[in-house]
């Protein structure tokens, strides 16, 4: 079975979605020109040749100290 390196780039993108971390996604279609190979290990890989793009938003210094304490 090969490895459906989509799903994981979707789940990411979903993932950074429903955060409410991104001003916008959007894709690039063809991107990729080789749509399957095999990876270091040997295993199959396919994927349907599109790039996701994810423009993150900006927080504050306020909110990141709020939000994620201990950063400087």
């Amino acid at each position: 079975m090969a490895l459906d390196v989509d799903a994981e780039r979707d789940k990411i993108l979903s993932d950074l979605k429903s955060a409410g971390q991104t001003a916008e996604i959007y894709w690039l279609d063809g991107f990729h020109t080789q749509l399957q190979g095999k990876n270091g290990g040997g295993d199959s890989w396919h994927t349907d040749g599109r790039l996701g793009v994810a423009v993150l938003t900006a927080i504050s210094n306020a909110s990141a100290a709020t939000n994620y304490p201990g950063l400087p």
